[in-house]
């Protein structure tokens, strides 16, 4: 009798091992390391996210730009200034200038 009364005042004086305290401890600690997992990768998402936006918007400035440019296509007067500029094309009759850079 008196060896339970013994095991019952260690128990109660704190001296023994508490694997409620460590099972909680682990437990806490699983907990915020899963969390600081899924935060760093929801911040590689955000991080996607935004170089793909960035993408789009650049995507979508170029097609309006093609778009522009085809449009303009269209246009005689804009495609003679090409073929003027670009090509160093002339009108039947025209003689070409040559620039000859003297420096």
């Amino acid at each position: 009798m008196e060896d339970k009364a013994r095991e019952k005042a260690k128990a109660r004086s704190g001296r023994g091992f508490n694997w409620f305290a460590i099972l909680l401890a682990a437990i806490v600690a699983y907990g915020g390391w899963i969390l600081a997992d899924q935060q760093m990768t929801l911040g590689a998402l955000d991080d996607d996210m935004t170089a793909a936006r960035e993408r789009l918007q650049a995507a979508r400035t170029e097609n309006q730009q093609l778009q522009d440019e085809n449009a303009r296509l269209h246009d005689d007067a804009y495609i003679e200034k090409l073929a003027r500029e670009d090509l160093g094309m002339t009108c039947k009759g025209e003689m070409p200038y040559i620039y000859a850079d003297n420096k």
